[in-house]
């Protein structure tokens, strides 16, 4: 709610990208479709007029991503220079808002990193936010393309893959400590 302000003048760029990404999310499971049907229907079924045919259709969606994806930038590098700029200023202004004896409690490493390091933060955070929204909606889809696929496939994928989550969870904490130590090590060295 704090940040919503800031995007005044580039919500149709923050839309834009989220758009953009699901376009490019559906191109990317294009992708495999036509692959199969270079296996099925050219490599097995020695179909050779097809070739042609499916270069073309691969090339044209490689073509169509890649336009896509510049877009998508262009729009998050205008929507991250507009707010960070914002946030940027209003940071600065509390910092020139203060009175004069107050300033001999602040280093310049602390300014510096509010000013650059906590801003340069919120660009991960906006890009996860609508990551985090996009994945789950598109795990609701590809659960349902998988049990149309093959229902005893999806059980298996259900049981077995939030089991390697966990599993996977296990480990890392577990190596937690031994990371931090190899790093201090290094960092100290």
């Amino acid at each position: 709610k704090w940040l919503l302000p800031f995007f005044d003048g580039v919500r149709w760029a923050y839309a834009a990208d989220v758009v953009f990404d699901v376009l490019i999310r559906v191109l990317d499971m294009l992708f495999p479709v036509v692959y199969g049907i270079l296996l099925e229907k050219i490599i097995i079924e020695k179909q050779k007029d097809l070739l042609g045919w499916v270069l073309g259709a691969y090339l044209a969606l490689q073509i169509v991503k890649s336009v896509l994806k510049g877009l998508q930038i262009h729009c998050q590098n205008k929507v991250n220079h507009k707010v960070y700029r914002k946030l940027r200023v209003a940071i600065m202004e509390k910092y020139f808002g203060r009175k004069f004896p107050s300033y001999r409690t602040l280093t310049t490493g602390d300014v510096k990193m509010t000013v650059e390091d906590a801003v340069n933060k919120l660009n991960g955070f906006q890009t996860q936010f609508s990551q985090y929204c996009l994945n789950g909606i598109f795990s609701i889809v590809m659960v349902v393309i998988l049990f149309g696929i093959s229902w005893r496939m999806a059980l298996v994928c259900l049981v077995f893959i939030p089991l390697t989550f966990y599993m996977d969870h296990a480990v890392s904490k577990a190596e937690k400590s031994h990371v931090e130590k190899r790093d201090q090590n290094m960092a100290a060295w």
